[in-house]
């Protein structure tokens, strides 16, 4: 992400309004997908750009504005846990976390440790 798109981002933190985002949106359930659409991998080949986690946080009690793909009758990729947000999805921003670092000594997922990174936090409450 650009770093000036943060910085507009950053004027509706915890303002309680509700922004739509533009187009569709493909989000992730697993956290190593996430990881790798934010592009922590990618830091020293793209030095201009921050690399951002989104975290969503749906209260879905009837069901949520989007469909599944974690199933491999919708899916080749059902692994990726993905999930799609329809077009005008509403968010609102509580909070914004710059330059986080990844301490992570888990089996199998070291190579994201040490990546630096900004994470969203979205908000949706569907009516």
């Amino acid at each position: 992400m650009e770093p000036e798109w943060i910085v507009d981002w950053q004027k509706h933190e915890n303002s309680g309004i509700n922004m739509k985002l533009p187009g569709n949106t493909s989000t992730s359930r697993s956290i190593m997908t996430a990881l790798t659409f934010a592009n922590t991998l990618q830091q020293q080949t793209t030095p201009n750009k921050v690399s951002v986690l989104f975290i969503f946080l749906i209260q879905n009690h009837c069901g949520f504005r989007g469909f599944r793909l974690n199933d491999d009758k919708y899916s080749a990729y059902s692994h990726e846990q993905e999930y799609l947000l329809v077009e005008g999805f509403q968010v609102q921003i509580l909070k914004i976390d710059k330059n986080i670092k990844i301490v992570n000594k888990t089996r199998g997922s070291g190579h994201y440790s040490s990546k630096v990174l900004t994470i969203f936090y979205l908000y949706n409450q569907e009516t």
